[in-house]
């Protein structure tokens, strides 16, 4: 049985994400798509193609910006496909999102 990584990330706040290869191959030659949905009802929050990597071109990087995490709080699926159309190789990588009461001190 896997676990399934979860990510707390207050409401309204920025989130940065990384996405890479189990491999730890490069990414020359891949794509990558990512998308952010609601847990139980799977309704689409985000969908959005990731063109930026690392330096090392080891992972795929994105941010979820204030707008992207201003959600209602509870959890959201945030899943990753890389493809690599020379080789039809593809891959895949997820976690769980919660969405946390943003909380000033």
């Amino acid at each position: 049985m896997s676990t399934v990584k979860t990510r707390v990330v207050p409401q309204g706040s920025s989130a940065s994400l990384k996405f890479g290869l189990s491999s730890g191959d490069v990414l020359i030659g891949w794509t990558c798509r990512v998308q952010v949905r609601e847990e139980s009802t799977k309704d689409l929050i985000l969908d959005r193609v990731v063109i930026d990597t690392d330096v090392d071109n080891l992972n795929f990087i994105t941010t979820l910006d204030k707008d992207d995490t201003d959600l209602p709080l509870g959890f959201y699926i945030v899943a990753a496909e890389l493809d690599n159309a020379a080789t039809s190789e593809t891959g895949e990588s997820f976690l769980l999102m919660e969405i946390v009461e943003d909380w000033v001190y």
